[in-house]
């Protein structure tokens, strides 16, 4: 962790300078934006669960899915509707880091989640020769 904050606080303190915009805001931003990607997975999930059951192959493509929100389209947008700020990069920011926090939190999920793909599909073989 403290590694991340010693590679995170250059950039921090840089663009702070440059934008007049505080680290807390930054660091504020930083935790409601993965505290939101964590509250989009956890209903994505659950819904994923309740209407499609025994599916777990679907259930981990959905998770990724639901809340993705790319780069490719927010950048473009975003210049379109502030073509002409000088505050063009923070209000990329957001989106940015948006992008980030979905690779850092999907590579720790997809251990998690391949386990669960494995699990289920061996709980079926077993009911399915179970049932035979």
């Amino acid at each position: 962790m403290s590694l991340g904050l010693k590679i995170l606080s250059p950039f921090f303190l840089d663009y702070c300078s440059l934008f007049f915009v505080c680290v807390s805001d930054l660091l504020i931003m930083a935790v409601i934006e993965v505290l939101l990607l964590f509250v989009y997975n956890t209903i994505a999930w659950t819904l994923l669960r309740i209407l499609f059951p025994g599916q777990a192959m679907l259930h981990v493509t959905g998770i990724f899915c639901c809340t993705q929100k790319t780069v490719a389209l927010g950048i473009p947008l975003i210049n379109a509707m502030f073509e002409d700020s000088p505050s063009l990069g923070i209000y990329s920011l957001p989106l940015i880091f948006w992008y980030v926090s979905q690779f850092l939190i999907g590579s720790f999920l997809a251990p998690r989640l391949r386990q669960y793909v494995e699990s289920e599909a061996d709980r079926k073989q077993f009911w399915n020769s179970v049932l035979s």
